[in-house]
């Protein structure tokens, strides 16, 4: 018999999931920080963080990291039984807001006389925008995240096969490392020949292919795999490992963009991971109770909002500001206080029925009787 904590470790056999609301409140830290990333040019208050915020597109991965973490850790915990009830339910996380705010948007532009073409609106409408050079930032360009979202979303039943079928720990690690290096590999070799010639197709190569971010998605996904494993030996260490990583990000993130001109495409995974890790295994300590606050879980669970409505709320407020002739600094925090408001709306009258709705239509119509498990909220829903 060999020793616990071998290499040739199986995997965790299927179970029940442990609830991780410490880990929710990351979300809008990392929803703000691009919110703020896009704004750091222009507002004062900002500027004392400019290097840092600069850098803040980076949040970007910490989302592909941790929905392949909370995924696997729900699902590799108690499986994927039917891939059509897993993908309906990534649908209505994901889509039906997505669709409101493309619409907003869209409105928005085509009654002022503007637009990204009929072509650019139908690849943000099937999410495949971020599939086609050209196209990754148009009509409502954060959008592009979820379009690499829903190909981690179909990928992710057979990607948490073939993980499992791997049979020991270090495989899965192995793999996912292998993977996840190759996928940054790839994201330099296409930055350093783009030099100056950053044309919008090279750009979106580069930055914001599927392909691209495939490799961060796994490394979470593997992680979260092996964490029952290790959540026991992880807990003495949640606090240091937390601390430790927490420093180092926004250290690495205050550096000169020179320095760190390639951590576009999950460069800090690792170190979003050991955070992730440090909570999630420690959850009695004082941050992560403090996190699992209901007001904070409240503001994580509205992140999406807060993330893929920033530029329709943005559209919409800023010729209200002006005739209040606000200054550049209370426009956007008014501007930004406005936008979590709606976030918090939406995610309680639209986003949360939505999500019920679509689950409850679909068991119908596949000829069930609803149950509370099939149409319930999982509070693990990365």
């Amino acid at each position: 018999m060999k020793p616990r904590g071998s290499d040739s470790l199986s995997l965790p056999p299927q179970g029940s999931s442990v609830d991780l609301p410490q880990l929710t409140f990351l979300r809008f830290i990392a929803a703000t920080a691009v919110v703020c990333f896009h704004f750091r040019n222009e507002v004062d208050s900002l500027r004392w963080a400019r290097h840092l915020l600069s850098n803040g597109n980076s949040a970007v991965s910490f989302f592909f990291v941790l929905s392949g973490f909370i995924l696997a850790h729900v699902y590799g915990m108690r499986g994927i039984s039917n891939r059509s009830d897993f993908y309906v339910a990534r649908f209505a996380r994901i889509v039906p807001l997505y669709w409101i705010a493309l619409a907003a948007v869209s409105a928005y532009r085509l009654f002022r006389g503007g637009g990204d073409g009929g072509g650019a609106l139908a690849l943000n409408v099937a999410l495949l925008q971020a599939w086609i050079p050209g196209y990754a930032l148009t009509w409502n360009s954060p959008g592009w995240s979820l379009s690499v979202e829903l190909f981690f979303y179909l990928s992710f039943p057979f990607a948490l096969a073939w993980l499992r079928r791997m049979g020991s720990a270090r495989r899965v690690g192995l793999f996912a490392t292998f993977l996840w290096a190759a996928s940054l590999a790839m994201h330099v070799v296409l930055v350093h020949r783009m030099g100056s010639e950053a044309t919008t197709t090279r750009v979106d190569l580069a930055y914001y292919h599927p392909l691209g971010h495939f490799g961060t998605f796994i490394l979470g996904a593997a992680v979260g795999i092996l964490f029952p494993l290790y959540r026991e030996r992880l807990r003495a260490h949640g606090g240091w490992m937390t601390a430790s990583a927490a420093i180092a990000i926004v250290v690495l993130l205050w550096l000169p963009d020179s320095i760190l001109k390639y951590h576009h495409n999950g460069l800090l995974a690792p170190l979003y991971l050991m955070v992730i890790l440090g909570l999630a295994s420690a959850p009695a300590m004082p941050l992560a109770r403090g996190l699992a606050w209901g007001p904070l879980v409240l503001l994580g669970e509205a992140s999406y909002g807060i993330y893929i409505l920033q530029h329709p709320v943005l559209l919409f407020y800023v010729p209200l500001a002006k005739r209040f002739h606000l200054g550049t600094d209370a426009q956007f925090w008014s501007y930004y206080l406005t936008l979590v408001i709606v976030s918090i709306l939406v995610f309680k009258l639209v986003e949360s029925p939505l999500r019920v709705t679509i689950k409850q239509w679909f068991v119908r119509f596949r000829g069930r009787t609803p149950r509370p498990s099939d149409i319930g909220q999982a509070k693990l829903n990365p």
